[in-house]
């Protein structure tokens, strides 16, 4: 089976350290710690991967470019392989610390271009340490979001 992206055909596994190394803007969110990827797979075949917004701090790495490693380098990374296509990926976000600072920097206009440039993946989001923000966050994506 081909992995299509928005960019490539590919019928080779994907490396995804250099896969996300090649981003250059991604590569401060990556050696911050904001977006994982889990090596091991579930026993349903599913990856895990983890981030971390309440993390990000604007000085270091914008929100921006935070976001769009998370939804749409991210997703179109792991949408690349064939097995994550078929079994679907799990996403757990930790939400502790997220607030004012995050969301601030986001607005209707970016949050639309994320949600409108994911890959589609079967995609399982767990929102751990949710607080105020988490739910005003939601309430900006939710007109972008699918009705499943």
């Amino acid at each position: 089976m081909n992995r299509v992206s928005s960019n490539t055909v590919s019928n080779d596994k994907p490396n995804y350290e250099t896969y996300f190394q090649d981003i250059v803007e991604s590569n401060r969110a990556i050696e911050e710690g904001l977006f994982f990827v889990f090596p091991e797979r579930t026993a349903k075949g599913e990856s895990v991967s983890m981030s971390s917004m309440g993390h990000c701090y604007p000085r270091k790495v914008s929100f921006t470019e935070y976001s769009m490693l998370l939804f749409v380098y991210g997703c179109e990374g792991l949408a690349m392989d064939s097995e994550i296509q078929e079994n679907g990926n799990i996403q757990i976000t930790d939400m502790e610390r997220f607030g004012w600072k995050q969301i601030s920097k986001l607005g209707v206009s970016e949050v639309r271009t994320m949600m409108m440039n994911i890959f589609p993946i079967k995609h399982q989001k767990f929102i751990v340490r949710e607080n105020s923000f988490t739910n005003i966050l939601f309430k900006i994506a939710q007109p972008f979001m699918g009705k499943d």
